[in-house]
């Protein structure tokens, strides 16, 4: 990305695309190398499906470790801005946007921030 002086600037890219989808009011799928947001960050059997309560917001920000916390803050960013729904979810599915869309990794809803 370029400054309007021609100088690069670096962009976080999670952040850009949850403006995105804030301003278009539509579905942010951030895709990772993990399923999603674990409660334990090293056991994939604790996947938080589905987000829609202020408590369950709670515990996927307490969660959120290292780079995931990056993708919660995004999620925030675009739930704020009228993004409809937020999907974390694996890069390495098969089709992994069509299986993002379609139930896969963790899902965050509006309802979550009220």
């Amino acid at each position: 990305m370029l400054a309007d002086d021609g100088v690069a600037v670096n962009t976080d890219a999670d952040r850009a695309s949850a403006a995105t989808a804030a301003e278009l009011g539509g579905t942010l799928v951030s895709l990772t190398d993990v399923e999603g947001v674990y409660r334990d960050p090293e056991d994939a059997s604790t996947l938080i499906e589905s987000v829609e309560t202020p408590d369950e917001y709670e515990e996927l920000k307490a969660a959120a470790e290292g780079f995931m916390g990056r993708k919660v803050m995004a999620a925030t960013e675009a739930l704020e801005g009228g993004a409809s729904e937020v999907v974390v979810a694996s890069a390495n599915a098969e089709n992994p946007i069509q299986s993002a869309l379609s139930g896969g990794g963790t899902h965050v809803y509006p309802s979550a921030l009220e």
